[in-house]
């Protein structure tokens, strides 16, 4: 449901999706890379989303896309001016 919410461009809905998620299981690491991506790219959250990536990996941290996190959380901090809600370029793929 959370993905749907994000691909009809509704963050808040999304987010709060993804945080029932982990209600169930809090450290689970694609939810908290996916977290990060909702808070990062859909709310301009950036602390937020550092936060959800730094927690991925101290609880996961054989994560297999670990270079990945550590380099988004280098990409996001670039943008801490940034006011929290403003709209984010979508990540290259």
């Amino acid at each position: 449901m959370a993905t749907a919410y994000w691909y009809l461009g509704n963050a808040d809905s999304c987010d709060r999706r993804v945080q029932q998620a982990l209600s169930y299981e809090p450290n689970k690491p694609n939810t908290l890379f996916n977290l990060g991506l909702v808070k990062w790219q859909g709310k301009m959250d950036i602390n937020g989303a550092v936060a959800d990536w730094e927690k991925l990996l101290a609880t996961n941290p054989n994560y297999e896309g670990k270079d990945k996190v550590q380099q988004m959380i280098a990409e996001a901090k670039k943008h801490t001016g940034v006011k929290p809600g403003t709209p984010a370029k979508p990540l290259p793929q």
